[in-house]
């Protein structure tokens, strides 16, 4: 630009098009212009450079100094707004601003000589941003049912009302398609930055002043796919969006999709919360007592079953906690607690910790050595958690070694609590079964992999009497009790347990099976992360689990009626042949016990007398002489180099025989006075020979006994998988087995008259009783009883199994009708609540209609389900309606004029149901494989 002398303040300003030179010429006004569009633009690049960029430029501003004002007010809003990609620098603390920032405050300070001091610790931050939230949630909740209610197909609306003259905000947001800048508007009057996020379908990523926010929907999917594959972690879900949107991965991501996913959960969780308030089931354990229809639904005029509920439980170590003090990290303060209704406190737990008492002052006393004095005994030797309490310990470095569960039939999670820094100790048992009994009532049947030592820790516990007046039954697990001993099995193995049906008591392993996949995500998370994450997978368990109910019934009731058209023919038929009824197959049962219980007890003839003969030897053993002898050859010996230690360890051997001979001296004494002996016998008495004889003969049947009873044992449960006399038993084969083999073939050959020898290849040959020669030489010759026969027992089982169907077939008819009822009354009752809100709280009916929908879809396929099994022969309480017990005939009318449509898709289910053989989900299809991998790891434990 040129100006002209001596003329106007005009000008002429050059520039080029193309290869041509251009001149025009420039009035005041357009100069202006042409300046303030100049300023702009430079504004405009400032704000794209880096801070270093701009400190540069700012310098060489100071030097020229030649700006107007209006152009000075340009470049200070540029040089006043956060440079690209550095918006959260408050989170990441890049670049030095916060060192310049902290500089200028202490600077501050020192002129004003006013200082404030902060309380603030990074400990705490995760406390004060829950208090930050906790202050907003209820306005955060009603932004998101207003959100929920405006979202159509899937696509975020605008939100209704909003004033295009508030006050704008940009925000950097981050979806599954898309990641970018976008503007807000809030609507007037809106104090928190979130309620307008959420009104527009996304959630920032800190309480107050968010730099970035995530969509609903984002967190949405991760959510549901997170509870359908537990294995996908936080990590992978933001490695995943970073590849998308062509971001770099940073470990901060993650910690801001957590703290978006957390206040996420807690608002679906008051929503619920709302929702149960006005279903007017806000009363404490409510949900506990609808988890289970089918177990817990109990009405008035269905016929009496022998247990009111079924249910089971067990500890599992999968989802331990590291210790955050091991990683040399200081745990951050968080007193949010677990959100699910299934948890057992800790202190609830912890009321029991002295119930069991250690029966082992020893820690050197071998708790084993009395495993041959009841069924029991020998369960605690094979199960560790029945097993003392100081031996169920756990690595220091993990906070929680894992869950307590207990489950219904049905497979719903009921309870749940923590294994905290300890093994399976009996108080987490205890616990739940005091808090089943206040909630359900009397008459429960729990399965517990050690059910039968577990019943006697609850009778010499607090719960004794209340377990007694409930009357609490245990049973063990139809799979886990194969690794029981025989005698146990025939106590508490459904199969011999009465109203137990056809119910395995092995839910459990199914739920851990599923629960096990947690593990790699919650390893290292903090202590609610863990419980938060437990709590999202049982609770879309137990939805599961209740859209599975029906086929669970139909399938159920499909084996059991099975039993019941083919095995009375076969029974009839065999106890023809041996001229036997069902009377003398429960005989035979009690025959078994009484034979098993046998074995284990010693004849009480001559029990004290067998005592002072062994105290008598031990004695004889106990001699002195020895010992000073050797002392004395020491002292007549010349030096040695060795001399010393020589007499030191005489000395020390002395004071041992010493100490040897005075306690077999008193154990002696007290045998003689127990016995009212006035002379001690010596060898030469005839009685002590005569008991000294009677004590071989004692040995050998005691070995002979436990030898017996191990492979009876063994041949009883192989039978049950068709193996015996197939040379596989080597395949089981325990080391107990061997050692008494051993034992046995020891004392056979010192016996008056010798006992036949018995190898490896003998005993895994044998297929039956009748084959087992060994039993001829026992006290009580068993091979000709009738329950040993391979017929009466075949014929046994086949009885059992029978009556256990036809358990099933009544609870069957019962829970199909408990299901139905609760489908009409829940249908009425969610109803009834949309239309008490409808006028009050217009959203939150919208909600409870949304979430209604799922719900009445399932329902749909169970009715049709229900339907299907009340037309199967001997079927009678699945095709009507009930009244609940606490319910009036009034609250849940026996009619309704709600109509409900069923969706084409739901219809083509039904169809392909009706279309098949049979239903089956995924639990029944792999029933069979995961009891013939339990069996085999129990006995080959």
């Amino acid at each position: 630009m040129k100006r002209f002398k001596g003329m106007s303040k005009a000008s002429s300003a050059y520039s080029f098009k193309g290869r041509l030179l251009q001149k025009q010429d420039l009035r005041p006004r357009a100069q202006a212009q042409r300046r303030q569009q100049a300023a702009q633009e430079r504004a405009n690049l400032i704000k794209e450079m880096s801070s270093e960029n701009r400190t540069m430029v700012h310098e060489m501003d100071l030097d020229a100094g030649d700006a107007s004002p209006e152009q000075q007010e340009l470049y200070d809003a540029a040089f006043n707004t956060m440079p690209p990609g550095e918006e959260g620098f408050d989170l990441s603390h890049e670049g030095g601003e916060h060192e310049v920032f902290e500089e200028f405050v202490h600077h501050l300070q020192n002129i004003t000589g006013v200082r404030r001091v902060d309380y603030r610790d990074r400990r705490n931050r995760v406390e004060l941003r829950t208090t930050q939230w906790n202050e907003q949630i209820d306005v955060l909740v009603n932004a998101y049912l207003e959100y929920s209610q405006q979202e159509q197909d899937g696509l975020v609306c605008e939100p209704a009302g909003a004033d295009e003259g508030g006050d704008a905000f940009g925000i950097e947001v981050i979806d599954i398609f898309h990641r970018r800048y976008q503007t807000f508007i809030p609507t007037p009057g809106e104090a928190y930055t979130n309620a307008t996020l959420l009104r527009y379908g996304y959630i920032g990523c800190s309480p107050v002043r968010p730099s970035v926010a995530i969509s609903l929907r984002t967190l949405a999917v991760y959510r549901q796919t997170h509870r359908v594959c537990p294995r996908l972690s936080i990590q992978a879900e933001v490695k995943k969006s970073c590849h998308l949107h062509q971001v770099p991965y940073r470990r901060y991501l993650c910690e801001l999709f957590t703290i978006a996913y957390d206040i996420y959960i807690e608002i679906l969780h008051c929503v619920d919360g709302r929702i149960r308030t006005a279903m007017q089931r806000d009363q404490p354990n409510s949900e506990l007592l609808n988890a289970c229809p089918a177990c817990m639904y109990k009405l008035e005029d269905e016929p009496p079953l022998e247990y009111s509920m079924m249910c089971e439980m067990d500890g599992n170590n999968s989802l331990k906690r590291i210790d955050a003090a091991l990683r040399e990290r200081q745990a951050r303060t968080d007193t949010r607690r677990p959100r699910g209704p299934f948890w057992v406190g800790q202190e609830e737990v912890d009321g029991f910790k002295d119930d069991v008492k250690d029966d082992s002052a020893d820690p050197d006393d071998d708790w084993e050595e009395e495993s041959d004095s009841d069924p029991v005994a020998t369960c605690i030797e094979r199960w560790r958690n029945a097993g003392p309490e100081q031996r169920k310990k756990m690595f220091k470095l993990f906070d929680e070694a894992g869950i307590f569960v207990v489950a219904c039939r049905h497979g719903v999670v009921v309870l749940v609590c923590d294994i905290v820094r300890s093994g399976e100790l009996a108080k987490y048992g205890l616990a739940m079964v005091n808090r089943l009994v206040d909630m359900f009532g009397s008459r429960i049947c729990i399965g517990y992999d050690i059910g039968c030592a577990f019943e006697g820790t609850v009778s010499r516990s607090s719960i004794a009497d209340k377990a007694c007046e409930s009357l609490l039954r245990f049973v063990v697990g139809s799979f886990h009790g194969h690794a029981h001993n025989r005698g146990c099995q025939l106590r508490w193995h459904p199969l011999y347990v009465r109203g137990t049906g056809r119910s395995d008591f092995e839910g459990c392993e199914r739920v851990f099976s599923a629960s096990n996949a947690l593990a790699a995500g919650t390893r290292h998370a903090s202590r609610f992360h863990r419980h938060q994450a437990i709590d999202e997978h049982f609770a879309f368990w137990n939805l599961d689990k209740y859209a599975s109910m029906s086929t669970f019934l139909l399938n159920h009731y499909r084996e059991a009626q099975h039993v019941i058209d083919n095995h009375p023919l076969e029974i009839k038929e065999i106890q023809r042949k041996l001229a036997i009824s069902d009377d003398n197959c429960l005989a035979y049962i009690r025959q078994e016990r009484e034979y098993l219980q046998g074995l284990k007890k010693e004849p009480p003839d001559d029990t004290l007398r067998f005592d002072y003969v062994e105290a008598l030897e031990h004695l004889e053993k106990c001699c002195l002489d020895d010992a000073r002898g050797h002392l004395n050859r020491l002292n007549n010996t010349p030096a040695l180099p060795n001399l010393h230690k020589s007499l030191v360890n005489a000395s020390r051997s002395i004071r041992s025989a010493e100490t040897k001979y005075h306690n077999a001296e008193t154990t002696a004494a007290q045998l003689e006075k127990s016995l009212q002996l006035e002379m001690r016998w010596t060898s030469d008495h005839s009685e002590f020979r005569a008991i000294k004889e009677k004590l071989k003969e004692r040995k050998y049947q005691r070995a002979l006994d436990e030898l017996e009873r191990l492979v009876v044992q063994r041949l009883f449960e192989l039978s049950k998988l068709n193996m015996s006399g197939t040379g596989m038993y080597n395949l089981f084969a325990s080391d107990a087995i061997r050692q008494a083999l051993r034992k046995y073939n020891t004392l056979a050959s010192t016996h008056t008259p010798a006992r036949p020898q018995l190898s490896w290849t003998d005993i895994v040959e044998y297929s039956f009783l009748g084959e087992f020669e060994l039993l001829r030489h026992s006290r009580a010759d068993i091979r000709e009883a009738h329950w040993a026969q391979p017929s009466h027992r075949e014929v046994t089982l086949k009885v059992l199994q029978l009556e256990r169907a036809k358990e099933e077939v009544i609870r069957v008819n019962v829970e199909a009708r408990r299901l139905r009822t609760f489908i009409h009354d829940e249908t009425l009752a969610v109803h009834k609540a949309i239309s008490r809100v409808q006028s009050s709280d217009p959203l939150l009916a919208a909600e409870i209609r949304k979430r209604w929908a799922l719900q009445e879809a399932v329902n749909s396929v169970h009715i049709a389900r229900l339907d299907r099994l009340a037309l199967l022969p001997g079927m009678s309480g699945s095709d009507g309606l009930s009244v609940r017990i606490g319910t009036s005939q009034d609250a849940c009318a026996m009619t309704s004029d709600i109509q409900t449509s069923v969706d084409p898709v739901i219809q083509e289910v039904l169809s392909g149901d009706a279309g098949g053989d049979g239903i089956q989900d995924d639990e029944e299809l792999s029933r069979n494989v995961e009891g013939l991998v339990d069996f085999i790891e129990a006995v080959t434990d």
